[in-house]
C-alpha cells in the first residue's frame, strides 16, 4: 500500500508541474504577441528613438525631380507649418509593407509620423485604431505605381483616407520617416 500511495503522489506532482509549465508557455506567448503588436507604441516614446537607417530611400524619378526643385527633401517635414500657440503631438506608424499596382515591382516599406493638434482623445483613438490606419495606408498605396508616386499628392491622399477613420479630430500633417524599396528574397 505504501508503494501505491507514493506513485499516486508522484503522478499528482508531475501533473501539477506540467500545468505550471503550460501556464508559463502561455504567458510567454501572450507577452510576445503583445510586444510584437505594440512595438510602435513601445518605441515611440521620447526616450527610445529609432535610429535612422544609413541606406538612402530609393525614390521614383518623379519624386527625385521634385526633390531637386525644392530646397528640402519631401520626406523631411517639420511641424513649423502650425502656429506656435498650437501644440502638436505625433504617433508613429512603422514598418508598413505596401504592394503596388504592378506586381513585378518591389514592395515599399513605409514608416510615418502622424502629426495632430495635441488632444488626448485623438491620440488614444489613433493608438487604438493604428492597425486600421496601417491598412488604410496599404490600400492607398496599392493604387499607386512606382513611377507615378508624388509625395505631396500621396500625403494629401493618405491624410484624407486616415481622417475618414478618425472621429475625435483631424490629422494636421504626415511626416515620412522611411520610404524604401524592399528587396524580394
Amino acid at each position: 500500500m505504501a508503494e501505491s500511495s507514493w506513485s499516486d503522489k508522484k503522478r499528482g506532482h508531475t501533473k501539477n508541474f506540467l500545468w505550471i509549465i503550460a501556464g508559463i508557455i502561455a504567458v510567454g506567448i501572450a507577452a510576445g504577441l503583445f510586444v510584437r503588436n505594440n512595438s510602435d507604441i513601445l518605441l515611440s516614446s521620447d526616450k527610445k528613438k529609432l535610429s535612422p537607417t544609413n541606406e538612402q530611400p530609393a525614390l521614383p524619378q518623379s519624386v527625385q525631380d521634385h526633390k531637386t526643385k525644392t530646397a528640402a527633401p519631401p520626406a523631411v517635414e517639420t511641424s513649423t507649418k502650425h502656429s506656435q500657440s498650437q501644440r502638436t503631438d505625433t504617433v508613429s506608424l512603422t514598418g508598413i509593407i505596401c504592394k503596388l499596382v504592378d506586381k513585378s515591382q518591389p514592395k515599399l516599406r513605409v514608416s510615418l509620423n502622424i502629426v495632430f493638434l495635441a488632444n488626448d482623445g485623438l491620440k488614444k483613438e489613433i493608438l487604438v485604431k493604428r492597425d486600421n490606419l496601417k491598412v488604410m495606408v496599404q490600400k492607398t498605396m496599392s493604387g499607386e505605381s512606382l513611377d507615378d508616386i508624388v509625395i505631396d499628392s500621396l500625403r494629401n491622399g493618405l491624410k484624407s483616407g486616415l481622417n475618414s477613420l478618425l472621429e475625435k479630430g483631424e490629422i494636421a500633417d504626415l511626416e515620412f520617416k522611411e520610404f524604401t524599396l524592399q528587396q524580394e528574397r
